[in-house]
């Protein structure tokens, strides 16, 4: 195996770096779009009705990355920029990543 140049191989961290920064600015820009649209009159249709609470809510532990994205209003490369910059700690569950409620509500709090 060659090994790259050291200024190679750090133009490519660079690029790597600014390449998951331009994927976190999407997501967030793309999150904010949906809920704008989300928000919007639809002509005549009447608002739509939140859904019922879940009574499973107050005794879940974890959430899943998805659900824990959408229970935060981000997006999943958000979700996984907190997780990466240490704000919020994920666990595996047989291979699963979860998030726990009260990381959730810690990070809300703060």
């Amino acid at each position: 195996m060659v090994r790259q140049p050291i200024a190679e191989r750090s133009s490519l961290r660079r690029l790597k770096n600014a390449m998951v920064e331009l994927v976190d600015a999407l997501d967030d820009y793309l999150t904010d779009k949906v809920q704008e649209l989300n928000n919007s009159p639809l002509g005549d249709a009447p608002p739509p009705q939140p859904a019922p609470a879940d009574p499973q809510d107050s005794i879940r532990l974890t959430y899943s990355i998805n659900e824990a994205a959408a229970a935060l209003g981000v997006g999943r490369t958000t979700l996984w920029k907190l997780i990466r910059d240490g704000r919020l700690q994920r666990v595996n569950v047989l291979g699963r990543a979860l998030i726990r409620r009260e990381d959730i509500d810690r990070l809300l709090r703060a």
